[in-house]
């Protein structure tokens, strides 16, 4: 795909021709019409890049580099996916000052300030951030949700909630162990309407979530709870750890938020909104960390105001696919949360916890409703997964490359440097190596679609990038053609169709219909009548879908880092593309190695690899400032 046929591209041009027609019905200058639609193409870029907004000081040096260079700033500079904009010097924009492009902006006619209540195409705040309308209207309507969230009174503990809950997790007179930590945690939840938890892979955010609906359900029975997540395949993983907690039975199955909400699959409207709020009295969610801007605030402001609301997730991960960075931007250590250790929490048996008095300042409430788990119980910090995960989160390369080049001394990391000659032969003969005992087990009479739905989730392929030598799509049709010709099952009807009995498939849209939702995966095996079918896990066991009616799936031998979340694997094998790329992000190889249990096998050069742990995701947004607005409001006007 050209820069020119990006679809992101293609629609910052067309925004930036709509602004540019508008702008010169006000008689503006030639040079202040390039600047407006030079700003209003490259904020579309940003926005589909993940950023909420674009800061005028972004904004300023992009268009001295698009002047001096005649083309814009590369997308490792801009940290967008793509930001690949051709600009020829017709439409450059002259250099300016900040306070230059603001008062340009202004006076266009399609940028407005948050006050005005007319309908302008794009905002500017007072912090110089350039924001779409509707992407301004969900931050400040998410900041408000929060707020009213932040304002609640703090719950009190009941007395059977309490016993339970020192039952389950009880007193170690030792430093925060897992029972200290995890009960901490809990007493949060149990006693604020807002409550954000932040943990890395391993850490017991998924079990956490067992015992707290032990001890909501034990202080009251009739509590209306709900559990969701971003995708199917995070909403699955939930479920089991419940059906293990022996709690799947008395809480609604977990699903998603798209589910949740009752969103029509013709229509695309949501059956519960503002203003028809869900009849539930606790929500939680997991791998909030893939929430983005528009569905947190769908979602927050479905649930009514005095609710409890419980965020999971990994402020270390990628963000997620659309616009904006909820998660991170909540449960970051900044002027509004504290870590755990400086949450005041009563660890004494029972009393109630107390946490630091606050006044109506949302801001600075939001510092005790968030916690962070930091104990992992998954792999000891020394192991060879642990020691790497952690140099790749703090962005210290040069100790990830010396893990990584000293396999010997640290069990479960492999390295392959693709600098060799046999790179391909090596990186083909790792895939294929990975899937040998599943793709064995094709060939074998008493396979069952259980047995492959399990052995399947032990290995993965995960690539940073979709098309490419590298990518997913050649990966997946490398690993087909292997496993149908050297595993070859005898319904297998050949290169005719592209089923066959062992063909995994993930599903890429949402089918409220079959019950099937983006994330799903499914193994296609033969039924009793020797019909292919798509099996996939339902209530404990598995449920067949037929060929012809599945949704948009693809193959799932390989999977790109985004779609993996949510998902463990006991192994996975991880291939970076040859050179630095903008997608080959910190958070991106950090949330690829921590998809692993207990193996990972990289394949980068160390060119990449440094690139990568040096180039930290940042996504723009003002929910902080929302807050502080909201804040500063309720203090000037306490009634």
């Amino acid at each position: 795909m050209t820069a020119l046929t990006d679809p992101s591209v293609q629609l910052a041009r067309a925004f930036g021709r709509r602004v540019a027609d508008w702008v010169r019905t006000t008689g503006a200058a030639a040079a202040d019409v390039d600047s407006v639609t030079f700003a209003a193409e490259r904020l579309s870029l940003a926005t589909s890049g993940g950023h909420v907004c674009l800061s005028l000081g972004v904004l300023s040096a992009m268009a001295e580099d698009a002047t001096q260079a005649q083309a814009p700033p590369s997308a490792a500079e801009m940290d967008l996916p793509t930001f690949a904009l051709s600009t020829p010097s017709s439409d450059a924009a002259p250099s300016r000052s900040i306070m230059q492009w603001r008062a340009v902006l202004l006076a266009s006619g399609v940028v407005g300030r948050p006050a005005e209540e007319m309908a302008y195409p794009m905002i500017l705040d007072q912090g110089d951030r350039l924001y779409l309308h509707r992407y301004f209207d969900y931050e400040r309507r998410l900041a408000k949700r929060l707020s009213i969230a932040l304002q609640q009174p703090r719950r009190t503990e009941g007395e059977a909630g309490r016993a339970r809950l020192w039952q389950l997790l009880p007193v170690d007179s030792d430093a925060l162990d897992r029972s200290n930590g995890q009960r901490r945690a809990v007493e949060l939840a149990l006693t604020r309407a807002l409550t954000v938890i932040s943990g890395g892979p391993g850490t017991g955010k998924t079990r956490l979530v067992a015992d707290l609906l032990d001890c909501l359900l034990a202080q009251n029975p009739d509590e209306r709870i709900a559990l969701a997540a971003p995708t199917g395949k995070a909403a699955t993983r939930l479920e089991q750890t419940l059906r293990a907690s022996g709690l799947n039975t008395v809480v609604a199955a977990p699903q998603t938020l798209h589910r949740l909400l009752g969103v029509g699959s013709r229509t695309g409207t949501a059956r519960h909104d503002a203003q028809r709020r869900l009849p539930l009295d606790t929500l939680i969610i997991d791998e909030a960390s893939m929430l983005d801007l528009a569905m947190a605030t769908q979602v927050l402001e479905a649930m009514p105001d005095k609710a409890r609301i419980v965020l999971l997730g990994d402020r270390d991960q990628l963000a997620s696919v659309e616009a904006g960075s909820v998660f991170a931007s909540l449960s970051a250590q900044s002027a509004h949360q504290r870590p755990v250790d400086a949450i005041d929490l009563s660890i004494d048996k029972g009393r109630t916890p107390m946490t630091p008095n606050h006044d109506a300042n949302a801001a600075a409430a939001l510092e005790g409703a968030v916690f962070w788990l930091t104990e992992n119980f998954r792999f000891s910090a020394d192991s060879g997964l642990g020691q790497l995960a952690s140099a790749i989160r703090s962005g210290q390369s040069a100790a990830a490359l010396e893990l990584l080049a000293h396999p010997q001394r640290c069990a479960g990391l492999g390295w392959i440097d693709p600098t060799s000659s046999a790179t391909v032969q090596v990186q083909r003969m790792a895939m294929i190596t990975g899937f040998t005992d599943y793709a064995q087990l094709i060939g074998q009479r008493t396979t069952t679609p259980a047995l492959l739905l399990d052995q399947f989730e032990r290995f993965r392929v995960l690539c940073a990038l979709r098309e490419g030598s590298c990518g997913v799509n050649a990966c997946n049709e490398w690993i087909s053609l292997s496993v149908r010709s050297e595993f070859r099952h005898r319904l297998d009807p050949g290169d005719s169709s592209p089923w066959y009995p062992g063909r995994p498939v993930l599903v890429l849209r949402n089918d409220y219909a079959l019950g099937l939702f983006n994330g799903d995966s499914g193994i296609c095996w033969p039924d009793e009548d020797q019909q292919l079918q798509v099996y996939f896990r339902h209530a404990g066991g598995v449920r067949a879908v037929a060929p012809a009616l599945m949704p948009e799936h693809e193959t799932a031998y390989a999977l790109t880092v985004h779609k993996s979340q949510g998902s463990e694997f006991d192994r996975v094998l991880i291939i970076l593309p040859p050179q630095a790329h903008p997608l080959v992000s910190r958070e991106l190889l950090y949330t690829a190695v921590t998809r692993a249990r207990d193996a990972v096998d990289l394949v980068a050069s160390e060119a990449v690899i440094n690139a990568a742990i040096n180039h930290p995701g940042r996504r723009d947004s003002g929910l902080s400032a929302r807050l502080d607005e909201l804040a500063a409001e309720s203090t000037q006007h306490p009634f």
